[in-house]
């Protein structure tokens, strides 16, 4: 792999920078209205994380429900908007690790460890595959 990276043409590379919601900021801060917001607007996170547009379609489906279950529409934003960080903030979170990771890779020692840490890491995940596929044939 090392190769690879080495062997890669600057002038055909790119850097791109990962936006994302604060966590700990409050999703909607506004009153509830007949207006709100759904998706990358409300919960915006890079792709690291796998949960981009499931989280979307979550929010989606979860304004929809609430629609239909309150006659009122600011009730059911309301409602929507109360219950939001039930699914975005663990979401934000998880694709802000291995941004984070990213980020500390970026120091020199972080570097010099990293290489042993993911060999184990690797070795594990490999470990429990295995396991998992023999329990799959055992079934």
């Amino acid at each position: 792999m090392a190769d690879v990276i080495r062997d890669t043409d600057p002038d055909r590379t790119a850097a791109v920078s990962f936006r994302a919601a604060d966590p700990e900021a409050p999703r909607f801060p506004w009153r509830p209205c007949r207006i709100t917001a759904i998706g990358d607007a409300v919960h915006a996170m890079p792709p690291t994380g796998g949960r981009a547009g499931s989280t979307a379609i979550r929010s989606a489906g979860a304004l929809a429900d609430a629609l239909i279950a309150e006659p009122d529409i600011d009730s059911a934003v309301a409602r929507y908007q109360a219950r939001v960080d039930e699914w975005a903030v663990p979401a934000i979170e998880e694709s802000l690790g291995p941004v984070r990771a990213i980020q500390a890779l970026g120091n020199p020692v972080a570097q010099l460890a990293a290489g042993p840490l993911l060999s184990i890491a690797g070795w594990i995940g490999a470990g429990r595959y295995r396991r998992s596929q023999a329990d799959r044939s055992v079934r």
